[in-house]
C-alpha cells in the first residue's frame, strides 16, 4: 500500500479518535469505511477497527478515570453483555462470506447515516419542579451536590471546600459551582426552604 495513503488513513484515524475522546464515543463506524478501502477483506477491515477503537477508547478513558467521569455502576452493568457481544461479532466474522459481510456492513453504516441526517424534534423542557437537588450526585462521587452547594453558599471558599471534601478535584468544584450559579435562585429557595423545615422540627423537638 502507498505511503501517502497510509498517512492519510492514519490522519484519518487521529482526527476521528480525537473527536471520540472529546464527546465520549468511539465513532468506529466514522473509521470504518476507510478501512474497508485499504484492507484486503471485510472481515480484516472489522478486526482492524475493532482493533484501533479499542486502543483509542482506552486511551481516551484513561483522562476520563483520572477526573473522575466514569460512572462505575453503569461500566459494571454494561461491560459483561458488550464483551460477549464482541466476541460473539468477531467469531461470526470469520465464517460469513466476504459479499453478506459487506452488505451487512453496507447496511449498518447507511442505517447510521440516515439516522443522523435524520431531524430530530426538540425534547420537551424538564419542567424546573422535576430537579431534585437532594437526588443530585457530584459525578464520580456519592458526594451529594446538596452539600457542596451549601459550603458554597455559605463561604465562597474553594480551598476550604476541597479540604472539607477530599473526593473532590478542582475541576468537579467548578462544575458543582457552575451548576449551583446557574440556578442560583431555585436552588436558594429549595435550600432556605429545608433549613427553615429543619429549625421548625428542631423548635418542635
Amino acid at each position: 500500500m502507498h505511503g501517502l495513503l497510509l498517512a492519510a488513513i492514519g490522519l484519518w484515524c487521529f482526527l476521528v479518535a480525537l473527536a471520540g475522546g472529546l464527546a465520549g464515543l468511539v465513532l468506529g463506524n466514522i473509521r470504518l469505511p476507510v478501512l474497508l478501502f485499504a484492507s484486503s477483506s471485510p472481515a480484516a477491515a472489522g478486526g482492524a477497527n475493532i482493533a484501533i477503537s479499542g486502543l483509542a477508547a482506552a486511551a481516551a478513558s484513561l483522562t476520563h478515570v483520572r477526573r473522575r467521569r466514569v460512572e462505575w455502576r453503569l461500566v459494571a452493568w454494561m461491560l459483561p453483555p458488550s464483551v460477549a457481544g464482541a466476541l460473539l461479532g468477531g467469531f461470526a466474522a470469520g465464517h460469513v462470506p466476504a459479499d453478506a459481510l459487506r452488505i451487512v456492513i453496507g447496511t449498518a453504516l447507511l442505517a447510521f447515516g440516515v439516522d443522523l441526517l435524520r431531524p430530530r424534534r426538540g425534547g420537551a423542557p424538564v419542567p424546573r419542579e422535576t430537579r431534585d437537588l437532594r437526588a443530585a450526585v457530584v459525578a464520580g462521587t456519592r458526594l451529594p451536590v446538596r452539600a457542596v452547594a451549601l459550603d458554597w453558599r455559605k463561604t465562597h471558599d474553594r480551598k476550604r471546600i476541597l479540604r472539607n471534601y477530599p473526593q473532590l478535584t478542582p475541576e468537579l468544584l467548578a462544575e458543582v459551582i457552575h451548576y449551583y450559579e446557574a440556578h442560583q435562585a431555585e436552588i436558594d429557595t429549595e435550600l432556605r426552604a429545608e433549613e427553615e423545615a429543619e429549625a421548625g422540627n428542631d423548635g418542635v423537638a
